[in-house]
């Protein structure tokens, strides 16, 4: 009688993925929910709405997508079976797996969670099982392939990686969430309904409504202002089909929204400065312009909130002359004085 072994969740995850690949049709991965096998449903998809996510984040676009047994968009409380986004994604396996080194890279912004520490097997799980040759081009694909960031925010100190592991649960279960967090310098606690978790520049950034709210206005908030969080079981909503977060930040310079109103930048310099090309080799807000008028070059740009320009334009002044608005000049007339006073910096003005 031959004895039945029971394979460990990061194999089983890793066979899900690698037959999901090898299929032309959509799959049914009820059979990967064995408990005497799996161990625990629930970790099989959390890892594989992780595997969807990393992938997507890597490569702006889904792994595969939740179907009904047609192969149609999962309707609410249907989507048995999935299958590939892309059928071109059906390559070799080197191929095919390439990404995997650069997920652990992607993820770095969360080392020491337990996120991390939950994708970290299936990482050396799956690259145990490769051959020597496969290993070769993966150690290179690695390297070839890097994301470096300095000042990245710790999500590994004490009760963040637990308030960000709520979050994550909320955020795929569709369900509300409960927080501590702090409003205009006060700890309340509020239930909110998780929409989407944003890395912006060094940090993670969560978009949700509050619950019950009569508007339908999203509020965004830093992972690190949550004292608490608690994903309330069963206590599940309404995904917005027309929410995307892309919206959310449509001409926006930065990660901040006070008005509704257009407010244009404008900044001129010499086009043979170094400026010049800082700014043209970059994407701002989408809705940026240039214009050259004799040596001079101007550029122009419409923002919704000023905060984070006033210290983006800043280093830029000793190149530039900022033409407008006026309370951008205000806002770094005032930084320059208050850095020059706290650092007791002789400041030589018009007046002197």
């Amino acid at each position: 009688m031959t004895k039945k072994v029971a394979i460990g969740p990061q194999e089983r995850i890793i066979n899900f993925v690698i037959d999901l690949l090898n299929s032309s049709q959509p799959i049914d991965y009820s059979r990967y929910l064995d408990e005497e096998e799996w161990g625990d449903e629930r970790t099989f998809r959390r890892m594989r709405a992780l595997v969807n996510q990393v992938w997507e984040f890597r490569n702006q676009t889904p792994l595969f997508e939740i179907v009904d047994d047609h192969g149609r968009p999962k309707q609410r409380g249907e989507g048995r079976f999935v299958k590939l986004v892309d059928k071109s994604l059906q390559t070799g396996r080197a191929e095919r797996m390439a990404v995997m080194p650069s997920f652990m890279q992607m993820l770095q912004t969360l080392k020491g969670t337990i996120l991390a520490e939950e994708f970290q097997p299936l990482y050396k799980s799956w690259y145990s099982h490769l051959s020597r040759k496969e290993k070769r081009h993966f150690d290179r694909t690695e390297k070839k392939f890097y994301c470096f960031s300095k000042g990245t925010k710790r999500y590994d100190l004490p009760g963040r990686s637990e308030a960000l592991e709520e979050v994550y649960d909320a955020l795929l279960k569709e369900q509300a969430l409960r927080v501590e967090v702090s409003i205009k310098n006060e700890m309340v606690e509020r239930v909110i309904l998780p929409l989407s978790l944003v890395m912006f520049n060094t940090g993670l950034y969560l978009l949700a409504k509050f619950k019950d709210q009569e508007t339908d206005k999203i509020y965004s908030f830093a992972i690190e202002s949550f004292a608490s969080a608690l994903s309330i079981r069963g206590d599940h909503f309404e995904y917005p089909a027309d929410f995307d977060p892309a919206n959310q930040f449509e001409g926006d310079f930065g990660f901040f929204r006070s008005t509704s109103e257009p407010i244009k930048v404008t900044l001129e310099y010499d086009s043979k400065s170094w400026v010049s090309g800082y700014l043209r080799e970059r994407r701002w807000t989408g809705n940026e312009a240039f214009k050259c008028v004799g040596t001079l070059e101007i550029f122009e740009m419409e923002v919704t909130d000023l905060r984070e320009v006033t210290s983006w334009v800043l280093p830029l002044c000793d190149q530039c002359r900022i033409v407008g608005p006026k309370e951008l000049k205000d806002a770094v007339k005032n930084k320059i004085l208050a850095i020059a006073d706290r650092n007791e910096i002789g400041l030589v003005t018009e007046a002197d």
